[in-house]
């Protein structure tokens, strides 16, 4: 057992390293009980011994999983900007899309014009998605249409 005049001589007391070592200590060992309060809230942090060996295996995982929130936090903002910029080029599309449409119902002859309802006819009365002429056996409606095929 030490002689607790060793352990309080003035040289150990007074020490600017010690004083410095035991700051850090400090710093670490608030980081770490900030950090476990985070993890467990709203529940109290559980008892843990408390010695070197813990504090730099804490300081470890603390810091590990804070570089993984990080790097969750930053893929998460990319993730979503590359969405809204899906969403922003989906919109621009369909927008085109829809004033193609538009400018090509507009432009059709009368004739092309019941072309295009009498194939929208069939292909909802035979319950089908697909406006291929081909697959109802009609080969030139699609030039009857002024669309020439």
């Amino acid at each position: 057992m030490a002689d607790y005049r060793d352990i309080w001589s003035p040289a150990k007391v007074f020490s600017p390293s010690a004083a410095k070592h035991q700051n850090h200590l400090a710093k670490e060992w608030a980081y770490v009980d900030q950090w476990l309060a985070a993890r467990y809230h709203p529940k109290p942090v559980p008892k843990f011994e408390r010695n070197p060996d813990t504090l730099k295996a804490l300081v470890a995982l603390a810091s590990a999983n804070e570089a993984a929130d990080e790097e969750r936090a930053l893929e998460t903002k990319v993730k979503e900007k590359a969405l809204a910029e899906l969403k922003a080029r989906d919109k621009a599309t369909s927008e085109n899309e829809e004033s193609v449409l538009v400018a090509l119902e507009e432009n059709l002859t009368s004739e092309g014009t019941r072309a295009l309802n009498s194939i929208a006819l069939l292909s909802v009365a035979l319950g089908s998605t697909s406006t291929d002429t081909q697959k109802y056996g009609i080969p030139g409606l699609c030039a009857g249409m002024g669309m020439g095929k």
